[in-house]
């Protein structure tokens, strides 16, 4: 098994805590973001050539697809392990966040095109190189 991690959303929160734990085992891990770039390079900065940050929007089919380039050009492989974090302009304040009641099917709709459809397609990405590898073997 190759020792690279793809994180989307690993920039910050729970991601980032993600990310630092691969690092500290010594993973290569690839950081996906959207928005969040500073946080993404102060990663990048701290742990230098075992990390790649790539800022792709995972509800986009082009961007996953471009994102795979980059990591293939990268590190010459792609990741065995895929963290499904990102989502999608979440509001983590209860107080500021909107409520059930007032949300509307936009809101919802993007969620679920980060959330759901965005995570499997990442994945769907990944399944032809993970297939090669020792642990999909098992499946």
């Amino acid at each position: 098994m190759n020792k690279i991690a793809l994180v989307t959303g690993g920039a910050r929160g729970l991601g980032e805590q993600i990310v630092r734990s691969f690092l500290d085992k010594g993973f290569k891990v690839v950081i996906n973001f959207y928005k969040s770039e500073k946080k993404a390079k102060k990663l990048s900065d701290e742990f230098g050539k075992n990390v790649l940050i790539v800022q792709a929007d995972i509800s986009k089919n082009k961007d996953i697809k471009n994102m795979m380039i980059k990591i293939n050009d990268y590190f010459n492989d792609y990741p065995s392990i895929l963290i499904n974090n990102a989502l999608a302009e979440y509001v983590f304040n209860g107080d500021l966040r909107t409520h059930a009641e007032d949300i509307s099917w936009k809101e919802i709709s993007n969620q679920l095109d980060v959330t759901l459809k965005g995570s499997i397609e990442v994945l769907q990405a990944l399944i032809p190189s993970m297939k090669k590898t020792k642990i999909w073997q098992g499946y």
